[in-house]
């Protein structure tokens, strides 16, 4: 029986020995409920919340049983109560301190850490954050005093013993976990999510000094918002540890690679010219000058991959003042008016042509609303930035096309130039040509040209042009206003096999208004070639095949035969009427016949007509 009693207490006092118990807080309710909101944590942002693990004090979280769970209150030293000696919170010691001790301790470190910095990073970029700004604090407080008062708290006196023989020989460093403000990190993500999404970037070309360098492409990172505040979190968690001696706290962002659509092989054999236009513009107009100019250059160094359409007004976009185009003649409804971004549907039209010639395809594409000057019929293309009319291309080929595009202002007539380069895909004995066939035309009379126009008239009232094709009676024009010719017209796409027609394919049609009406038949100039008082137009060569081609009238000056000024009607002697005579003079308009009087007397001028108003000055020749 004594030796059953004795096994008993030994067996008691090694149970005591190794089995730790774990005391409740006197004061507290109820010390095992789990937290709803941790006393001191920021709010939305409670200790216990969204990290994937076990409430804090070891109990089921909320869900796993299906029971409703007591409201949980934060864990408190007893006021006065201090922590064992030989225990550490991380590298701080906090033995032989009560909990407000403690606290500031605590605080010290945590502006110490805030000023530290979190960068969150990808493979391309990263983004930083001061630690103070993310709302850093002190996450597992009241789990360390819980394990703090469990040292100190009553218990069997074997326990006590215990733990004092521990500390003794070796200390116990309890872990400082941190948290940042839920709302605050969710805020900064967000933020950055497009900076940190880094896009895959396609192979591309660069042009220097006449030669070309392919670009290869890059892959990108599709981060993924959840699983990187996930990362955030846990490196969070033990900060003391994972800041090195940079004070940067460094998390690689949570994503999944993306593949750029196009890698450097799909340029192999790259380098071909498929197709170049060019066409002029005055430079003594600078505002439209300008506006060439910059349209032009915005399209240099573009590559186009296969299947891709382009908006060739957005890529002359914003067509304001703001971006730097300035207001120039442009075809209207009503006429020709002063717009922002006048002269940008040369650009457009070149850019046609030049594509046309590579045989890339055109998805959309409107002609002006009036013949144009600079190109043959049908082959130009309008832009207009605010009614919205666009040109638009796509590349239909297997490889991408490059466009080279510059401007020379250096002399007058300037230029604009578009290049399409990209891998020749056509034999090398197969041409092409473009021809534009007239299907209706309407001009009154002779002289066509899309300017300003004068008819010629034998009315010395009118404004004087001087002698017209030899004929000295069409020597004053009337005004007639801003005309343009009517047309309509197709434009042929022919091809050639070995210098032989094999195809002969319609790819537009055109109609241009004339919105002037009323004007007769008659002899028409224009005001852009109206004489100088000092010399005579000897003759104008038009043909409406010239309109086909994008020509002018031919005009060739004369000089004037000098008159020297009269003061006195000649001296006449009247000859001897006869019936011959008499009739020819009844014949002979008043104006002409001669004075019957032979005295030296001044002759009666004749009635003047009061001058008509001078006609507007004709607009430039090279608008739009």
């Amino acid at each position: 029986m004594k030796t059953c009693t004795r096994i008993t207490w030994i067996l008691a006092i090694i149970l005591l020995l190794f089995v730790k118990p774990v005391y409740a807080d006197p004061d507290a309710p109820d010390a095992t409920a789990v937290p709803a909101d941790i006393v001191g944590a920021p709010a939305g942002d409670p200790s216990a919340e969204d990290d994937g693990t076990e409430a804090v004090d070891g109990t089921a979280a909320e869900g796993e049983t299906g029971e409703t769970e007591e409201a949980y209150v934060e864990f408190e030293l007893p006021e006065g109560e201090k922590v064992p000696a030989g225990v550490f919170l991380d590298d701080i010691e906090i033995g032989g301190l009560t909990a407000e001790e403690v606290d500031a301790l605590v605080e010290e470190r945590l502006k110490e850490l805030g000023e530290k910095k979190l960068r969150l990073s990808t493979p391309k970029t990263f983004v930083q954050i001061t630690l103070s700004e993310l709302g850093l604090y002190w996450s597992n407080r009241s789990q360390v005093y819980k394990e703090a008062s469990s040292l100190v708290n009553p218990g069997s006196l074997l326990t006590q013993y215990k733990a004092k023989k521990d500390l003794e020989y070796s200390s116990m460093t309890l872990p400082m976990e941190t948290k940042v403000d839920k709302e605050l990190l969710t805020a900064f993500l967000l933020d950055h999510m497009e900076e940190l999404n880094c896009e895959p970037k396609n192979a591309y070309v660069k042009r220097f000094a006449n030669e070309f360098t392919i670009i290869d492409g890059t892959d990108g990172v599709a981060i993924s918002e959840d699983a990187t505040y996930n990362e955030i979190l846990s490196a969070l968690k033990n900060l003391n540890s994972e800041i090195g001696e940079d004070r940067i706290l460094k998390v690689e962002a949570v994503g999944n690679t993306t593949k750029p659509e196009f890698y450097k092989d799909i340029f192999e054999g790259f380098g071909d010219l498929l197709g170049a236009y060019s066409t002029n513009y005055s430079t003594k107009a600078s505002e439209r000058t300008t506006n060439v100019t910059i349209a032009t250059t915005k399209f240099n160094g573009l590559t186009i991959y296969p299947g891709q359409e382009i908006s060739a007004l957005e890529i002359m976009r914003p067509v304001t003042t703001e971006g730097g185009y300035k207001k120039a003649p442009t075809y209207t409804s009503s006429g020709v008016e002063d717009e922002t971004g006048g002269g940008i549907c040369q650009v457009a039209t070149t850019l046609y042509n030049a594509l046309l010639q590579a045989e890339i395809e055109v998805t959309y594409r409107k002609n002006h609303s009036r013949t144009p000057s600079y190109v043959p019929l049908s082959q130009d293309a309008m832009v207009y930035s605010a009614g919205n009319s666009d040109f638009r291309f796509r590349n239909n080929l297997d490889h991408p096309i490059y466009i080279e595009s510059f401007v020379d202002n250096s002399t007058n007539p300037g230029k604009t130039e578009f290049r399409i380069y990209g891998v020749e895909y056509r034999p090398s004995n197969r041409t092409i040509e473009y021809k534009a066939e007239l299907i209706s035309y309407n001009i009154p009379g002779e002289g066509a040209s899309p300017y300003e126009y004068y008819q010629l008239k034998s009315d010395s009232s009118l404004t004087p042009f001087g002698e017209v094709n030899g004929d000295p009676t069409k020597v004053y024009a009337d005004f007639v206003s801003s005309f343009y010719p009517a047309a309509q017209a197709r434009l042929h796409k022919i091809v050639y096999i070995d210098g032989k027609e094999v195809s002969n394919t319609v790819i537009n049609s055109s109609n241009y208004t004339n919105k002037s009406a009323g004007h007769q038949s008659g002899t028409y100039i224009t005001g852009a070639y109206k004489a100088h008082p000092d010399t005579i137009i000897e003759a104008i060569e038009y043909d409406v095949t010239y309109l086909l081609e994008g020509k002018e009238p031919k005009i060739t000056w004369a000089e004037r035969p000098y008159v020297p000024p009269t003061t006195q009607a000649p001296e006449t002697t009247e000859p001897e009427e006869t019936e011959e005579t008499e009739k020819a003079t009844k014949s002979t308009d008043e104006a002409t016949k001669p004075a019957k009087e032979t005295t030296a007397a001044k002759p009666t001028e004749p009635e003047k007509k009061p001058p008509k108003e001078e006609p507007k000055p004709p607009a430039d020749d090279d608008r739009e």
